[in-house]
């Protein structure tokens, strides 16, 4: 749904996969995972197939990963809505998107395109060839779905020019030591999603603070549309997860 599209528009695909790995005995839905990877933290190099194409798989344990989070000194409870492992959970998602972020950063302009998927989404249809080619030709635009978009934007799922995907996935930064992109300001202007009376408004401490909240937010700092991709306007039913 994804790579063949790419590669019927004329696009060389290159893959960049970074996953993490918890502790054996940690559950993950229920299951646990059947080898310990606790201690792994490393990247393969570019593996080159015959068509030319590099696959880069970087693995991270999640000891590191919340050895660095902590290390950052985040807010514990940037999001208010949620319990304090979810909060976790939520950290580590945006340290993932940190790190695809920071690929991008290094390796990006010589890509004319970028699509980050995250491993828990299955595609039930695939992408539009017209949004790949709008994508690739503004710079100023990003595609997601309308999957859950809560009080925000949907994430987990972009399509556009690497300079700007990476600038909406580097908001781990904004997190750092208290909420600023939670000012009085920006509350008011997404007050009208938020369908919350101004007067019920106190430092953040709303509905409107969640995980798509704050993607959001990071459209709205870099100016960056939101667009929606063509068949992925249904809420809940854009993918499965």
């Amino acid at each position: 749904h994804i790579t063949q599209v790419l590669i019927n528009a004329g696009y060389r695909v290159d893959e960049y996969v970074l996953s993490i790995h918890p502790p054996i005995d940690y559950p993950v839905d229920g299951n646990t995972y059947l080898r310990d990877m606790s201690y792994a933290t490393y990247a393969d190099g570019c593996t080159v197939n015959l068509n030319g194409a590099c696959t880069t798989h970087e693995r991270l344990s999640q000891r590191h990963v919340d050895a660095r989070l902590g290390y950052l000194n985040l807010a514990k409870d940037a999001f208010d809505r949620y319990t304090a492992f979810t909060n976790k959970n939520a950290y580590r998602q945006l340290y993932l998107e940190h790190r695809v972020s920071e690929y991008l950063r290094l390796h990006g302009e010589v890509y004319d395109l970028v699509v980050v998927v995250s491993s828990d989404i299955m595609l039930s249809t695939a992408i539009d060839v017209h949004d790949i080619h709008e994508a690739a030709n503004d710079a100023g635009i990003v595609f997601t779905t309308a999957n859950n978009d809560a009080f925000g934007y949907t994430d987990g799922f972009y399509v556009g020019q690497p300079d700007v995907v990476q600038k909406i996935m580097s908001r781990l930064q904004f997190l750092k030591h208290a909420r600023p992109l939670c000012s009085r300001q920006n509350i008011n202007l997404l007050m009208g999603d938020c369908r919350i009376p101004k007067n019920q408004v106190k430092d953040c401490n709303n509905d409107c603070n969640d995980y798509e909240y704050v993607l959001k937010q990071s459209f709205m700092l870099y100016n960056i549309t939101r667009r929606v991709l063509h068949g992925f306007e249904s809420k809940w039913k854009s993918f499965l997860k």
